[in-house]
């Protein structure tokens, strides 16, 4: 008999926890519900009611009889058994929630004081077994009203909270960006509008109308339908950065930054969850780059945006032969290639078997243009996808050409560059092939150069510091297109490549040069030109005048002249007085054209 009564105590004790215990979230709990017609939790409550879950969209409607649209307020509570456990609890609200549980002194989650408006928030405590009581305390001010609360035991392993999209555009993309006039996030954003992705890349310019160029900071809010599985998410930034999935903070770099990578994995169940990135901006540079994709999905090239469809190349550098990977480091640079020789060209890269990916998006002009490529080891060129140089594999510096028409507007160009082993050099440009092979000048050089030099470096003009063009070897012959004044430079034609190289290092003969003058030059304007890529230096103003030298991708130099319709620079660079052509040499800020000169 007794056994049969201790059976019957037991059951009766588990009916009884079961009906007492929710078995996720709030399912089962009674909400008491206390709605106010002000915005404070003050006085008399306009109407009192139960509710089965805090989980509310009144848009711009009021919530019932006695309350207005806006400036209103609530108080839910509720009292549940809950296991013992860590619980996270969740909440959305516009415009702000506070949850407190078991009357304790400080809230868990408290937007009053920390506004989070359209942001899962969330936080985790740790509660013995029993009952306990949850507060929530929500207000509404203008505009959209909203409020959902839910929480979980982290034993289970929640997901998320899964809670409804609320409010958010989908006109062009899944991301609601907001700007702040401020490094902070403070106040109300000064521009709202949707985004495809958080990635921009704004340079040294503003996000948009209102925002400055520097101190500023922005928000992107998304809700996404996301397949179960672990997710990797990836940041880059200049400056700071945080990501916050379904509420938790999973990559936290709030400081100043010059493009730093993080990255996060996370688990998530199938449905739909909050993701939430914002960004800061001090001064200089600003970008922000964002991907999230399955762990062990191939990771795709992911090029910053251009800047404002004229931005510099921005390169990927890969510790391995075949690009794969997280990149070593990812840097900024005015053009593809270097001549890194036995090294590396960064020292977080190993100086053999390395590989880089260069990228860039800008605008061009209608036209043919020329890809010319120079590579030890292995080199590839695509045009806006289009694979024109495929040369992967060993070699010893040999020269590729492509020409491209384009129309006009704005292209992707990518680089993609092998090394093995032993010496390591990219050469590479770009530009309208009409320009690629200059026109012979008219009796002002005559005469070959013979290379004396193990190899000799082929430079962008008359000096030992001007940049390499390429490289050429012992008993190679050349055409002298051109010299300085007092012939210790020779300017020569390699291959169409127009550049100069030292006379110690060449044997001329048949050489006849009749030098540039170099009278007084003309004193520069205030303004300079900006080389949007390899941009050839002529004697004149028209593309029929010899070539003197080469502006490369990104270089500068000072206007001292002009044509008459102003088409047509007149330049000082690194000594060389010549003519570079508007569309390609970019001058900088708004010219007030009666301060240069028309010199042609």
């Amino acid at each position: 008999m007794w056994r049969k009564f201790v059976a019957l105590a037991l059951l009766l004790v588990a009916l009884s926890a079961l009906a007492a215990s929710p078995s996720a979230a709030q399912s089962g709990a009674v909400w008491n519900g206390q709605y106010y017609n002000n915005a404070y939790l003050l006085g008399q409550p306009a109407f009192t009611r139960q509710e089965s879950a805090v989980a509310f969209n009144w848009g711009q409607s009021s919530p019932g009889d006695g309350v207005g649209v806006d400036g209103f307020s609530v108080r839910w509570g509720t009292d549940v058994f809950l296991p013992a456990g860590t619980y996270r609890f969740w909440a959305l609200a516009d415009d702000n929630i506070r949850i407190t549980v078991n009357f304790g002194f400080q809230p868990l989650i408290d937007t009053f004081a920390n506004p989070a408006v359209g942001q899962i928030v969330s936080a985790d405590i740790t509660l013995p077994a029993g009952t306990h009581h949850i507060q929530v305390d929500y207000r509404e001010q203008t505009g959209d009203a909203y409020a959902y609360v839910t929480w979980a035991n982290l034993a289970t392993n929640p997901s998320g909270p899964n809670f409804p999209i609320i409010g958010q555009p989908q006109v062009v993309g899944p991301w609601t960006a907001q700007y702040f006039n401020n490094p902070g996030l403070f106040g109300t954003p000064v521009l709202v509008r949707t985004e495809s992705s958080p990635s921009n890349n704004w340079g040294a310019g503003s996000p948009g109308a209102g925002v400055p160029a520097d101190n500023f900071s922005a928000r992107w809010v998304a809700n996404l339908n996301l397949a179960a599985g672990t997710y990797r998410i990836t940041t880059r930034a200049d400056d700071g950065v945080r990501v916050f999935v379904n509420g938790v903070l999973l990559i936290n770099q709030w400081s100043l930054a010059t493009g730093q990578t993080y990255t996060a994995d996370i688990t998530l169940g199938a449905g739909t969850h909050n993701v939430v990135v914002e960004y800061f901006e001090a001064f200089g540079d600003a970008y922000i780059e964002f991907s999230l994709a399955p762990v062990g999905a191939p990771p795709p090239p992911t090029p910053l945006p251009p800047v404002g469809g004229g931005g510099p190349w921005l390169g990927y550098y890969f510790n391995n032969t075949d690009l794969s990977g997280a990149p070593a480091a990812i840097v900024s640079v005015a053009a593809p290639g270097g001549n890194w020789g036995a090294g590396s060209p960064l020292p977080s890269i190993q100086p053999d078997n390395f590989s880089v990916r260069w990228v860039t998006t800008q605008n061009y002009p209608a036209g043919v243009y020329r890809v010319t490529a120079k590579a030890d080891d292995g080199v590839r060129v695509f045009v806006n996808g289009a694979l024109v140089i495929n040369a992967w594999g060993s070699a010893t510096g040999q020269t590729y050409t492509a020409d491209v028409t384009l129309t006009a507007g704005s292209h992707t160009i990518t680089v993609e560059f092998l090394e093995l082993t032993g010496l390591a050099s990219l050469e590479f440009s770009f530009g309208p092939a009409s320009a690629a092979t200059p026109v012979p000048p008219s009796g002002a050089a005559s005469g070959t150069a013979t290379v004396t030099a193990f190899r000799l470096n082929v430079r962008s003009g008359p000096s030992a510091t001007a940049d390499i063009l390429t490289k050429i070897n012992r008993n190679e012959v050349y055409p002298i297109v051109g010299c300085n004044t007092e012939r210790t430079w020779w300017q020569i034609n390699v291959n169409g490549t127009v550049g100069w190289v030292s006379a110690r290092y060449v044997q001329t003969a048949d050489a006849v040069c009749n030098a540039p003058s170099t009278g007084v030059q003309p004193a520069p304007t205030g303004y300079t030109v900006v080389a949007s890529f390899n941009v050839n230096v002529r004697s004149g103003p028209a593309t029929r005048f010899r070539q003197l030298t080469t502006m490369r991708a990104g270089e500068s130099a000072a206007v001292v002249g002009r044509n008459a319709d102003a088409t047509w620079w007149q330049v000082n660079y690194n000594g060389i007085v010549g003519w570079v052509i508007g569309v390609y040499g970019v001058i900088q800020g708004t010219p007030d054209l009666n301060r240069i000169p028309v010199t042609a």
